[in-house]
């Protein structure tokens, strides 16, 4: 399973029965907007700050920060522009 992967599992087992699952293999740019959202506000709840990400005191959390950035970077690499209000990326 690839990091994109993963955080897609994670974003569908949190999304409401009614709204449909996010397909990493048929993705839309809806999609991958709703994935750079999750994303963002995962980053925003687990303390990374944009530039100054490191965090001394935490392993788990720097390790969540790359596995989201990791996403995104996927996401990115794949053609798709992140939405304008995310403020983490």
């Amino acid at each position: 399973m690839t990091i994109l992967e993963s955080v897609v599992t994670e974003l569908n087992a949190q999304r409401q029965a009614d709204t449909p699952a996010v397909n990493v293999n048929a993705m839309t740019a809806g999609d991958a907007a709703d994935v750079f959202n999750y994303t963002d506000r995962m980053l925003t709840t687990t303390g990374y700050i944009q530039g100054e990400s490191w965090n001394y005191l935490s392993d788990t959390d720097n390790e969540e920060h790359e596995r989201y950035l990791a996403a995104v970077l996927s996401l990115l690499e794949s053609g798709y522009d992140a939405p304008l209000g995310t403020v983490s990326f």
